[in-house]
Order: C-alpha cells, then sequence, then structure tokens
C-alpha cells in the first residue's frame, strides 16, 4: 500500500457529491497514511441553474474552508473560486493564474513537495497546473467520457489527448475507456470500481433494521442507489412499474430534473438522497437491485459503481445491456440478468423475486469480495510503486 506520498487530487467532483471514485479513492490512501490535497470540480462545461446549490456550497466553503476534523485523517480541501467556461481563450489565464496561485499556497502552507498528481478532470487549467507543480508522477484515472457527457463539454477531447500524452500512468474504469486510451499512452491499467466490502459486509451480517423508510413500503421492493437523473430510463421504469402494481420502486439518490414521470406513479417511490454510510441499510432492504439506464454513447463506458455494492449485500441485479455490465455478466455467469427492453425487464424482476436463494446470494457477495475496494488500491499502489522506481527525479518546477 502506498504511503508517505504527497498525492494532488484533481477531481471532477466535489467532495460533498454522490460518493464515488474520487472520495473512495483519495479517502482511503490518506488513511493508509499519504498527504491528499483534494482539489473540487473545477467545471467540464458552462455552468446551469440546477448548479446553483453546488455553487452555493463551493462559496461558503471558500470563505470558512472545511475543518480538518470534518474530513479523513491527512486530507485537506482545496475549493476553487475561479470563473466558468473552462475551454474559453480569454477565461484560461484568469482560471490559471486564480487556481495556480491557491494551489501553490495550499502546497506550501502543506508542505508538500513533488506530489504525484492525480487528475480525474482533463481540462485544459488541470492539465497545464498538473505540468506546473513539479510532479513526481502525473496519474490519469480515466473514470468517464467527458465529451460525449454534454455538447458543451466535447472541447476536453483536446486537453484530454495532451494529458494522455503526459501522463506516467492511466487507470481506466472500463474496458472501452481502457482501449481508447491506450491509443496515446502504452500505460494503461483497467481498474474498475470497486466496493468497501468490509463495510457492506458488517451491515449484511448484523441485525440492523431496515430504513423505515422501505419498512413502509409493500414488498416486494424493486431498489436503485445513485443520481436519479438523465441517466435514468424513465420510460423503461415507467413501464416496469405500470405492469408492476404490487411491486415498489425505491430510488434513493438525489434527483435532477423534473422525473415527473416517475412522480406520476403510485408505486414509484423517490427518496432523495442519503448519507453514504447508510447506503448497504437501504440496499439490504431491497428484494432486487436496478442498473435501469439509457443506452448512451456516455452510458456506453460506464462501469457502474453500484453494481458490486448490490452484489455485496447478495441482492439480485437487473440492469440494461450496458456494455460493462454485459461484460461483467459474461464472466460472472448467472449474477446479473440483463434485460434489453420492457418485457425482459419485467420478466427479470418477477424472476429474480421468486428464484432467489441462500446459494445464489453467496454467490453474488463472493463476486463482490473480489471486487474489494482493498484488493483495487493494493494493485494500484504496486503500478505506482514500480513506476516511481524506474522515473528519475525530474527537475525543479515553477
Amino acid at each position: 500500500m502506498l504511503h508517505d506520498q504527497i498525492i494532488v487530487c484533481f477531481s471532477s467532483i466535489d467532495w460533498d457529491a454522490a460518493w464515488q471514485i474520487h472520495q473512495e479513492v483519495m479517502s482511503r490512501l490518506a488513511r493508509a497514511g499519504n498527504r491528499v490535497l483534494f482539489v473540487e470540480n473545477t467545471g467540464v462545461r458552462r455552468p446551469a441553474l440546477s448548479d446553483l446549490p453546488r455553487l452555493a456550497r463551493r462559496l461558503r466553503h471558500w470563505r470558512s474552508p472545511r475543518a480538518p476534523h470534518d474530513l479523513p485523517p491527512n486530507l485537506r480541501l482545496l475549493s476553487p473560486m475561479i470563473p466558468p467556461f473552462p475551454y474559453s481563450r480569454l477565461a484560461l489565464p484568469i482560471k490559471h493564474a486564480l487556481l495556480g496561485r491557491s494551489l501553490r499556497r495550499h502546497l506550501r502552507d502543506l508542505g508538500m513537495e513533488r506530489p504525484s498528481v492525480w487528475v480525474f478532470l482533463p481540462t485544459p487549467v488541470v492539465v497545464r497546473l498538473a505540468t506546473e507543480v513539479d510532479p513526481s508522477l502525473i496519474i490519469y484515472y480515466c473514470a468517464d467520457d467527458f465529451a460525449s457527457s454534454s455538447p458543451q463539454a466535447m472541447p476536453i477531447e483536446a486537453s484530454e489527448a495532451e494529458l494522455l500524452q503526459r501522463a506516467d500512468l492511466v487507470f481506466a474504469t472500463s474496458s472501452q475507456l481502457a482501449e481508447r486510451a491506450r491509443h496515446r499512452n502504452p500505460r494503461v491499467y483497467l481498474m474498475p470500481a470497486g466496493v468497501a466490502f468490509e463495510d457492506f459486509e458488517r451491515i449484511r451480517l448484523s441485525d440492523t433494521p431496515l430504513s423505515p423508510e422501505l419498512q413502509a413500503l409493500p414488498r416486494p421492493i424493486v431498489g436503485y442507489i445513485g443520481g436519479v437523473n438523465e441517466r435514468i430510463d424513465t420510460e423503461l421504469v415507467v413501464e416496469a412499474a405500470r405492469r408492476l402494481p404490487s411491486f415498489s420502486f425505491a430510488f434513493v439518490g438525489p434527483i435532477r430534473g423534473g422525473m415527473s414521470a416517475l412522480k406520476r406513479c403510485a408505486n414509484v417511490h423517490l427518496l432523495g438522497p442519503r448519507p453514504h454510510d447508510r447506503i448497504p441499510n437501504y440496499i439490504k432492504g431491497f428484494d432486487v437491485a436496478v442498473i435501469p439506464y439509457r443506452l448512451t454513447a456516455f452510458t456506453h463506458n460506464i462501469y457502474p459503481v453500484k453494481l458490486n455494492e448490490y452484489l455485496a449485500m447478495g441482492v439480485p441485479v437487473v440492469s440494461t445491456p450496458l456494455h460493462e455490465v454485459r461484460a461483467f455478466a459474461d464472466e460472472h455467469a448467472g449474477v446479473v440478468a440483463i434485460a434489453a427492453s420492457a418485457d425482459e425487464f419485467v420478466a427479470a424482476l418477477q424472476a429474480a423475486v421468486q428464484a432467489d436463494d441462500a446459494a445464489a446470494r453467496s454467490r453474488r457477495v463472493e463476486v463482490a469480495r473480489g471486487n474489494s475496494w482493498t484488493s483495487r488500491i493494493a494493485r494500484m499502489s504496486e503500478i505506482v510503486e514500480a513506476r516511481l522506481a524506474e522515473k528519475p527525479r525530474a527537475g525543479a518546477g515553477v
């Protein structure tokens, strides 16, 4: 396990966002004795009205920096206040000056020299700064296909290509992202999202009561964890809810957009976001868990974090035919049901509820155990340490 390292992480999300790879990896590295500076999202597109709550939180954090006891040991936050428009030629020098000054001040105050730089957000200002802090390594953790996330994010392709060429290592969360990265960098490693298996196992084996919201719902419960947003195939969910009126559909996660179609369904319950450490308690109450994503250019590259979280609780999983989930299902036969139509989705939900047994639950748990974050971080540490050992010390930076 990496330890005594200096790490700067340029994240594509804020620390308070729904828990993802960014927070998991950096909090584990910090707890292992590395000093981590977590730079919150500097923007992949122009802000919209829906971003106002996040911008308000950013302003509060900027004016009143987070106290150390609110964060994992050895981890500090940098909440940048810089202009939007991440690809504007006019805004870039201003963004670079403001963020660069703030970054260097934090590095000085924390006594952090020659950090390894982990980049989740390959925008022009981040790529430029990543090379200017005299890094011992530059690591690109490619977790999303940003260019396909929205038309406004398409210009990121140029700076991402530059980062891929400069990076000492690339970790990719899906086989599709890894294959694309290998066209520009030979040191690419497939590193999908893992699961905090020990935390999930503790809840799975405990007598902890189900969350009150789930106790109040008629069973069986079809559950979903994660953002309730444009990725969800709402037409599919609405049709399944209509055909299965005795089932309860529970969605746990932040709601983005109106989602009026879901709200109109009497047996669909949008519970909103819940603390990350409570997520296992909710999954434990599901009779079947779903990944009902639309098939788009963006979701084609997704390896859902929730997949192994569902399995760690022994819960049956039904998913739309996402590329990475189909590959997972082929590798682990009988663990995940793939449904390509409303008919198949409804049938898979019914079968999951009717045919579940102790042997099937045990099989799911063992698959998740093999995908724990403990093993993922250990493997990444080996790769990073090997690259550090073979790379000569660079000269002084800015």
